[in-house]
């Protein structure tokens, strides 16, 4: 026990000497620009709303994707049609772009950094941490959890909110929560599950976790051939969420349950961006096949 101890601080001492400074690209979009590039140390130059009203979204992708992903676009986008102040997309393709294992190795140290940015970008414009929402896919989910970490321990705060966009599942799934994204990391954590026990985590890990199809392979629309279908649904099933309330979900103990109509009469909230953020538990749903896929109000 003690020699897994000491090997796992040094490779966790190897992976923070892997990772500088400058490693992570932040691009800022705002009612005054659309993705600048700006560094940590360059934060004050940046023209922001400022204050307890500005609500500062930060987005991240996953594994060999890169600020080019197809989802920022569409989620800063409906972001600024409800005047969200900020949003934040974050690029650190220089250390997800190689081996699975070796981003899996870099993640912590990854979210150190982002941990910084979004203390400073709080210390400069005066915005409470409590306003910072991060949303993360795949392993960008649980570089925003070793972020909310890093910010707990660093602050001695938590940040409002973490959106996992089905956090990956390979290297996570049964791990404890200092290991991963958990409920602890901010002061509301949402977990969207779309290929649990593949590509996706199985486990709730989260305050409310939502489990539409099921939460597995084969989402409602994927194809059995399309390989990351199902764990690349999530980015879309949440930026619809930001304009819509149509992801109408159920709190309910399983698939089963959801299936054969033992929930309807439960609680229920919508998946995504306007959930209920006094919820808690599981909830199910069900998903159109293509876009827009909510199917329904409350």
């Amino acid at each position: 026990m003690l020699l897994h101890i000491i090997l796992g601080s040094l490779l966790a001492v190897s992976a923070y000497g892997q990772v500088q400074d400058g490693d992570v690209r932040f691009f800022l979009t705002n009612a005054h620009m659309r993705m600048r590039e700006f560094s940590t140390s360059g934060i004050s130059a940046l023209s922001s709303e400022k204050g307890n009203n500005c609500v500062v979204k930060v987005i991240s992708h996953g594994w060999v994707d890169d600020f080019t992903s197809s989802w920022y676009e569409p989620t800063y986008t409906n972001y600024l049609s409800r005047d969200v102040c900020n949003v934040i997309a974050m690029d650190w393709s220089r250390h997800a772009s190689g081996l699975y294992s070796t981003a899996v190795s870099r993640l912590p140290a990854v979210g150190r950094l982002a941990a910084e940015m979004i203390l400073n970008f709080s210390d400069v414009h005066n915005i409470p941490l409590s306003n910072f929402h991060l949303i993360g896919h795949s392993l960008g989910a649980h570089l925003f959890g070793f972020a909310g970490k890093h910010i707990i321990e660093l602050r001695g705060q938590r940040v409002g909110r973490i959106t996992g966009l089905d956090p990956a599942g390979p290297s996570y799934e049964g791990n404890p929560p200092n290991n991963r994204i958990s409920a602890d990391d901010a002061d509301f954590v949402d977990i969207m599950h779309t290929d649990g026990g593949g590509l996706g985590m199985r486990a709730s890990v989260g305050d409310v976790d939502y489990f539409p199809n099921g939460g597995t392979s084969r989402q409602n629309g994927c194809g059995l051939l399309q390989i990351g279908c199902s764990h690349n649904r999530a980015p879309p099933y949440f930026y619809e969420s930001i304009i819509s309330s149509g992801f109408v979900t159920a709190r309910c103990d399983s698939e089963s349950d959801f299936n054969n109509g033992r929930c309807n009469n439960n609680l229920r909230t919508v998946m995504g961006e306007n959930v209920d953020l006094n919820a808690r538990g599981n909830y199910y749903l069900r998903t159109a096949s293509g876009a827009p896929y909510g199917l329904g109000t409350l």
